[in-house]
């Protein structure tokens, strides 16, 4: 009688580890050596974008609110007077509705007498 090594197992994760490299070309979607590869890499990669999207959506929103205000004016007194409103919802403030962004700017900046 012939040695089976893991065959049944050993297909099994071979064809689960396809499935996940399916939409790739050539060699990745087929042979599993190439598609582990390629699976491992894709892993790593979507972890530094999701790092990297972060970034540039932050650099979007300050941009955003720059572009109204004088930026490190604005958060600093923002921080002075203990406001907890982040960057992401300042900015839509800026786009969706520019009236209550410049209310909030006002009331910021005014001075007690």
């Amino acid at each position: 009688m012939t040695r089976v090594r893991k065959g049944f197992v050993r297909k099994r994760n071979h064809k689960k580890m396809l499935e996940q490299t399916k939409g790739k070309r050539g060699a990745p979607s087929t042979l599993f050596r190439q598609g582990k590869q390629q699976y491992m890499r894709s892993l790593s990669s979507s972890f530094a974008s999701r790092k990297t999207n972060k970034r540039t959506n932050r650099s979007l929103w300050i941009q955003r609110i720059s572009s109204q205000v004088r930026y490190s004016d604005f958060i600093c007194s923002l921080k002075r007077k203990c406001y907890e409103i982040n960057r992401k919802l300042l900015s839509q403030l800026t786009i969706l509705d520019h009236k209550a962004f410049m209310a909030l700017y006002r009331q910021l900046n005014q001075t007690p007498l």
